[in-house]
């Protein structure tokens, strides 16, 4: 087989989706098929109210990554399991108990 048989490229490229330039958000699927059409939102339509915010604000949370023997997860599994509470609540709760400001 010479050189001239072998064609000039192998690779095949992946063909782009249907739906490719449409945007997933602002359309919707025409009954019975694949088909996507955008919708139109009128332009005049009031805005939604913007959600009023609680007393005191969204509760602000760090998350907690961290390493714990297998005495200690086998006590916080224990109380978890003992107390109907989350593994959150039973770290809280130990730690205002332990170091906690006293009201």
């Amino acid at each position: 087989m010479s050189q001239s048989d072998r064609p000039t490229s192998l690779k095949r490229a992946p063909k782009p989706a249907a739906d490719n330039n449409v945007d997933p958000i602002t359309s919707t699927p025409i009954e019975g098929t694949q088909e996507r059409v955008p919708e139109t939102t009128p332009a005049a339509s009031p805005a939604a109210p913007a959600p009023k915010a609680r007393r005191g604000g969204r509760e602000i949370t760090v998350p907690l990554s961290t390493r714990l023997s297998e005495q200690v997860i086998e006590i916080l599994d224990t109380a978890v399991a003992t107390e109907g509470i989350t593994v959150r609540a039973a770290l809280e709760d130990a730690i205002r108990t332990r170091w906690g400001k006293s009201d």
